[in-house]
């Protein structure tokens, strides 16, 4: 658990995952060391579209992206209760 200004450092191949716990917007800066984890974003995310916020991706959208994800060496290994949910309850 994180707070504001809270520094994070994940050892790779250490499963994670960033989920906002409160009602407050949230933002997130995420660093790659050695490089290639943007590959995700940059491949797989959206264009931004200003002063819109981007909607969140489904379980589907994810499992969607596991070929790309394999290129990089990401595995997406989605929570049971991640599994239980349909796109629309995300």
């Amino acid at each position: 658990m994180a707070n504001a200004g809270d520094f994070v450092f994940v050892p790779r191949g250490t499963r994670h995952r960033f989920r906002n716990t409160t009602e407050t917007e949230t933002h997130m800066v995420a660093i790659y060391t050695p490089g290639g984890g943007e590959v995700l974003f940059l491949e797989g995310g959206d264009d931004p579209v200003p002063d819109e916020q981007p909607e969140p991706w489904s379980l589907e959208r994810g499992l969607a992206l596991m070929p790309l994800l394999e290129t990089i060496d990401m595995e997406l290994l989605p929570e049971e209760a991640d599994l239980d949910k349909s796109a629309d309850d995300a």
